[in-house]
Parts: C-alpha cells; structure tokens; sequence
C-alpha cells in the first residue's frame, strides 16, 4: 500500500463517501420508525394476501398475522432503498480504477507515479474497504437508535443487528470484487458499471422470485442475496459463517482477477 496514493484517493472521494454515510444511516433510521408505527398502528394490513407474498418474497419464509421486531428488522435491511444505496456505493467506487482514470484521461498520471500498477489497485481498494466499512458502520448506528427510540421494549440486541451488518459487509465485498473485474476489463465507466449494476438489480430480482417460484432456485448458488439472510440471523441468533466466507471468497477472487487483468493490459487513453 502506498501512503501518498491513498491520501490522494482519500481527498477525492471522502466528501462521497461521508455524504453516503449520512445517506444509509438516515434511511436506516427513518425506515425502521416508519415500519415499527406501520405494522403497530395498522395489523390488520397483514391480512391481505398480495403484502403476505410480498414480504414472503423478501424475507424468505411465511408471514403470520403479525410481525415481530425480528422481521421489522430483517426488511429494513432487504429493503430496496438500502440494498441500492450499498451497492451504488461499491459499484461507483470500484470502478474508478481504472476505467473512470482512463475515461478521464488521467490513467497516465497516475501510472507516471512511483507506485507500480498493483500498488495502485491495491492501494485504491484498501481505500474503498474502508469506505465500505464506515457506511455499513454509519447504516447500523442509524438503525440501532431507532430501536432505541422508537421501539420500546422491542429493542433489538445490538450483537446480533451487527451480525447482520457484517454479513452486508461480506456481500459488499463480493460486489464490489466484480466491479473491480469489470472495471480492468474496461476503458470507459459506462462499460464497466452496466455489467456490474445489472448483476445486482438480476440479484435482487431473482433473490425475490427464487422464493415465491422453486424452479427459479436453480440460480441461486450464483446470487449473492442467497447468503444475506438477515430474518435467519435475528430469529436463529447465529453467525452466518458459511455465507460469509462464500461471500468473501466471491469478492476476493474476482479482484485478484482483476488486478492481473489491470496488470497485463494495454491501456489506451486515445
């Protein structure tokens, strides 16, 4: 790792990665309120059918005519609106190197450093995993102290909401790993972040069908939503050491493949 690479990365994104922080940590908040005074105010909206198969397919199991604070949980970390926030930040982060440097021009400048093109990579993702820490840290601080305030004596433990964050953590590794992959595939951003966004909206699509149609399943070692399963930490009060260690390794392997990919090619900037 080099310490005058990583400054300068630093000053580049800090104001992203701060205003994404503020971003996970007040949805957090405001999603956990307003689903523990949803579901306490209105119960009876759980009879209907459509919102039974509809947090079915989210949660991954049957719904009752209540919800605990296991599941209100549970969605608030399957939600849509987090799961895009995570994965836009990884995604957009991952692929500034070196696509994003060579759509801008600015590859060579970089590579003009004293730091060859490993240094460089691995410098920018160390950066990056650190960026992804303090945003999943900033989302469970938000969602703790919404349970603290508003949930009353449903308070959620603390060990296992950050459980859970660190399995989100695992799953943002693995993305932001192919967006690494495809980025040194890639001369220009646009290339590198559709294949990478499309793999996690097919993610979050076919993580939702797999569990309402069975034969969709036969993807699912393949999908990284299968190893998130937050409603199975809460309600099992267990480590997901399996998922997690997949989850890594997923992310692991594909940015060691893109560091030989970004060491050997050719880049062009013309």
């Amino acid at each position: 790792m080099n310490r005058g690479l990583a400054l300068k990365v630093l000053r580049e994104t800090w104001m992203g990665t701060v205003l994404f922080c503020a971003s996970l940590a007040a949805v957090e908040l405001l999603l956990t309120y307003v689903l523990l005074s949803f579901f306490r105010d209105a119960p009876a909206i759980l009879q209907f059918r459509v919102l039974q198969d509809v947090l079915k397919g989210m949660l991954g199991t049957e719904v009752g005519p209540t919800l605990g604070p296991e599941a209100i949980a549970a969605i608030t970390w399957l939600h849509p609106l987090v799961l895009g926030l995570v994965w836009t930040q990884a995604v957009t982060f991952f692929t500034r190197l070196p696509a994003a440097e060579v759509e801008r021009g600015t590859i060579d400048v970089l590579l003009s450093l004293p730091v060859s093109r490993t240094t460089a990579y691995l410098t920018t993702s160390l950066v990056g995993l650190g960026g992804g820490a303090c945003f999943l840290a900033a989302g469970t601080v938000g969602h703790l102290a919404a349970f603290r305030f508003f949930a009353g004596d449903s308070a959620m433990p603390a060990p296992q909401v950050v459980v859970v964050a660190l399995n989100f953590y695992a799953q943002y590794v693995a993305v932001a790993g192919l967006a690494a992959l495809a980025s040194a595939c890639a001369s220009y951003r646009a290339r590198a972040l559709t294949p990478a966004l499309a793999y996690v909206a097919a993610s979050f699509l076919h993580g939702y069908v797999a569990r309402l149609w069975a034969p969709a399943q036969v993807l699912s070692p393949v999908n990284v939503m299968n190893y998130y399963q937050p409603l199975a930490v809460f309600m099992e009060k267990t480590w997901p050491v399996r998922d997690m260690v997949v989850l890594l390794a997923i992310g692991a392997a594909a940015w060691a493949v893109g560091g030989l990919v970004f060491a050997r090619r050719d880049i062009r900037t013309v």
